[in-house]
């Protein structure tokens, strides 16, 4: 599975495209109107937070390219540039967002992400999000994001 650790080791991020009884792609329809079902993990401290297979978190084609699309233009501004514009990301069907923004500083990125409780917790809580921000190292961004995309391409050549 795709994992994204901090620097400091106390905090991961697991995404991981999956092929179960979620998955409707048909090639016939636009990328927005195809489901690619996910698994989501974030680990901080002593907590954890998932969107485990059975509860049907999916992305669209689209916004999962698209996802995959400005990571690589993150992690090529950083390596060419030494910075990036910040960039944010809303699931469609309000899994999670992601910010990602420059820190400023050689080989790193701050990732803040924010889950909404009623959806992960199936509706036990709700009417707020819980967030994070914490910062990871380029090589292991680049890493994440090209494990995505292999998931991905693996899945769409079926």
């Amino acid at each position: 599975m795709p994992k994204l650790n901090d620097r400091e080791g106390n905090v991961s991020l697991e995404l991981n495209i999956i092929d179960n009884n979620f998955l409707d792609v048909q090639f016939s329809r636009q990328d927005y109107e195809n489901w690619i079902p996910f698994e989501f993990v974030l680990n901080v401290g002593g907590e954890r937070y998932a969107y485990i297979p059975d509860m049907g978190a999916t992305f669209t084609v689209y916004e999962i390219k698209n996802l995959i699309t400005k990571f690589e233009q993150i992690a090529n501004s950083k390596i060419f540039k030494k910075s990036f514009d910040k960039f944010e990301f809303s699931s469609t069907e309000r899994y999670f967002d992601l910010i990602i923004y420059d820190p400023l500083e050689d080989e790193e990125i701050y990732i803040e992400i924010w889950i909404n409780m009623g959806t992960i917790t199936n509706g036990k809580v709700s009417g707020y999000d819980k967030g994070f921000r914490f910062i990871v190292k380029l090589d292991s961004f680049i890493k994440f994001t090209n494990e995505i995309k292999e998931q991905l391409r693996q899945l769409m050549d079926f």
